[in-house]
């Protein structure tokens, strides 16, 4: 039986500059179409980020940094101000808090303290001249004695009948400490407990008591470091009248042997 042959088609010969599409092109591939006026707007927005890009991060760090100065060209000046202000009157609060301070000096036996406005001074008044007793009294009650006499046949080593248990500096002298227990008493000046000092001096002794303490407190201990000796205290009243005789002296002055003048108590 004879075959039956198909027809087969010619094959198919480009024109003359035009291309065959290759095995991995579709032949069915759109054309490509003109951009849109949306497209193109998409375009121009991309580049700007782009372009946007490298300045992008010191932006971002230079907004907090611009913030900061702004806010301490506004804010801090006020704020200095603001604290200066309270330190300053923090400091005018502790001055004011802080007692007055007096000074007693007594020219004639040549020694001087500094004390607060919360003691009162008392000048005890003697009999005899060549003796002196001053008092400060805390809350009506006697705080500290200052006294001084002549040397004459004392020493600052013993009070009555108790030996020294110490010594310590004051008004560049040392003094003898003395701590009187509890009942001992020397005569009516001091009665224990007590804290005593002595110390001898320009031919005087000097004795501070302290009643009813075997420590200063700290007040206490504010006006001992205040204590000064003078220059030159009278040391003998005697060569001081005789003086007058043959020293012409102004009405109401004295004269020590060191030949310093003061008025006569």
């Amino acid at each position: 039986m004879p075959q039956k042959l198909t027809a087969v088609p010619p094959a198919y010969r480009p024109r003359e500059g035009e291309r065959l599409p290759s095995s991995k092109e579709s032949i069915y591939r759109p054309q490509s179409q003109p951009e849109t006026e949306t497209v193109k707007k998409w375009h121009e927005k991309k580049l700007q980020r782009n372009y946007l890009k490298p300045f992008l991060l010191p932006l971002i760090l230079a907004i907090p940094t611009i913030g900061v100065i702004v806010y301490a060209k506004r804010y801090l000046p006020t704020a200095l101000f603001q604290f200066e202000e309270r330190m300053v009157e923090r400091a005018v609060t502790t001055t004011l808090e802080q007692p007055g301070t007096n000074t007693y000096r007594n020219t004639t036996f040549g020694f001087s303290f500094d004390y607060p406005d919360t003691m009162f001074l008392a000048v005890t008044p003697l009999t005899d001249p060549q003796r002196t007793e001053v008092s400060l009294n805390a809350g009506g009650i006697s705080a500290m004695k200052f006294k001084a006499q002549p040397v004459g046949n004392l020493t600052a080593t013993t009070y009555g009948e108790i030996e020294a248990s110490g010594q310590r500096i004051l008004a560049g002298r040392s003094w003898h400490v003395f701590a009187l227990p509890e009942g001992y008493s020397v005569s009516t000046e001091a009665v224990g407990p007590s804290y005593v000092l002595q110390t001898s001096y320009n031919g005087f002794l000097y004795r501070i008591i302290l009643p009813g303490q075997v420590q200063p407190n700290q007040e206490q201990e504010t006006v001992l470091a205040s204590l000064e000796f003078l220059a030159a205290p009278i040391t003998d009243w005697g060569n001081c009248w005789k003086a007058t005789n043959s020293i012409h002296l102004e009405s109401g002055e004295c004269i020590t042997q060191e030949g310093r003048r003061f008025q006569k108590p």
